[in-house]
């Protein structure tokens, strides 16, 4: 008997640890300051060099909220299909940290980048945070500003 104890007791820990984690949803939509560079390379093919800076306010209240980050890739563009990926580092300052991975997936009629996104680890409150979801992602290069449409769900540990 006295084996089922602390069997019991390390059971009941686990499931305790699962039911804390909780889903929060990441939806929303933000502008930012962007730039990009561009690389004409022939009939058809361009190769898209950017980098935006967001702060994260998503619909609701979410601990991402009020987030700060920069985010930057290449989307090259051959015939109209874009293939691309990059990284967004989310920093608050105060030792709460997050990196997100992004990749184009496709483009809309009106050229905005269609994705997905995952979260790839944190520090602070975001250690240990996982994630992800969908985005649109649109720059007007002439005004130095993109807009950012996203959908997901996180999951805090």
């Amino acid at each position: 008997m006295k084996i089922f104890a602390p069997l019991t007791l390390v059971m009941a820990m686990s499931a305790g640890a699962a039911l804390a984690q909780s889903t929060v949803p990441m939806n929303g939509t933000m502008t930012g300051k962007a730039s990009a560079k561009y690389y004409n390379l022939g009939e058809g093919h361009v190769v898209l060099h950017q980098q935006a800076s967001y702060t994260l306010d998503f619909d609701g209240d979410t601990p991402f909220d009020g987030l700060p980050g920069e985010c930057f890739g290449a989307i090259d563009i051959i015939n109209g299909m874009p293939t691309g990926e990059g990284l967004c580092a989310w920093d608050d300052g105060a030792g709460n940290a997050m990196v997100t991975d992004w990749r184009v997936i496709g483009m809309t009629p009106d050229r905005a980048s269609v994705g997905v996104w995952a979260i790839r680890g944190g520090t602070g409150k975001f250690a240990g945070v996982t994630g992800g979801g969908g985005y649109v992602s649109a720059n007007d290069p002439g005004k130095g500003i993109s807009t950012l449409d996203i959908t997901g769900a996180a999951t805090m540990p």
